[in-house]
């Protein structure tokens, strides 16, 4: 029989966002998310 290797859970399988730096996507992620009316468009 042949051992399966056990990997420890992934930082983002986790839920853990440990990167303080904000990329220039992830601003302007968020600056849409704060300009634009998501509920009414969907």
């Amino acid at each position: 029989m042949i051992a399966k290797r056990v990997t420890p859970p992934s930082q983002l399988g986790l839920g853990l966002n440990l990167s303080t730096k904000k990329t220039r996507k992830r601003e302007f992620l968020d600056e849409m998310d704060r300009v634009v009316p998501w509920g009414a468009l969907v």
